[in-house]
């Protein structure tokens, strides 16, 4: 009906608004450190899912080739190691953070709570945003 639609329209003005908010919050925490936005993002992704470059390419709509020049970059940092593992009987290359990745990670996502804090958003907004994220993500990739 359009009448939803025309609320579904509020409701991704939101979601868009809280996504610059983050992302404006995380290029100024980034700002004091060797990596960018997007290498920041793969590097969290890489941390949270056994991932391989063609894994995060899909995941990015980045091509190929830029993947493996942000890859090659986070090696080169000590961010990231490529590790041989056989997959359907290919051998591929997987991506594992290093303690060196995680600990800019945690610096940064340490340094948004602080700021969710000063800005006095609630854990609890968050964590109920989280679970309804959750929910709809896994919705979509099924």
């Amino acid at each position: 009906m359009l009448s939803d639609q025309i609320k579904n329209a509020g409701i991704l003005r939101n979601l868009t608004s809280f996504y610059n908010f983050i992302q404006n919050d995380i290029n100024f925490f980034l700002e004091e450190l060797p990596i960018n936005y997007l290498e920041y993002s793969i590097l969290m992704y890489i941390s949270q899912n056994e991932s391989t470059q063609y894994k995060i390419a899909e995941k990015y709509f980045v091509s190929f080739q830029r993947v493996s020049q942000i890859v090659n970059k986070l090696v080169k940092s000590d961010y990231v190691r490529k590790e041989e593992a056989v997959c359907k009987g290919r051998i591929i290359k997987k991506l594992i953070i290093s303690k060196k990745g995680e600990a800019i990670l945690e610096s940064v996502n340490n340094e948004l709570v602080k700021n969710f804090e000063r800005k006095k958003i609630k854990t609890a907004e968050l964590t109920i945003l989280n679970e309804s994220l959750k929910r709809i993500l896994e919705d979509i990739r099924k």
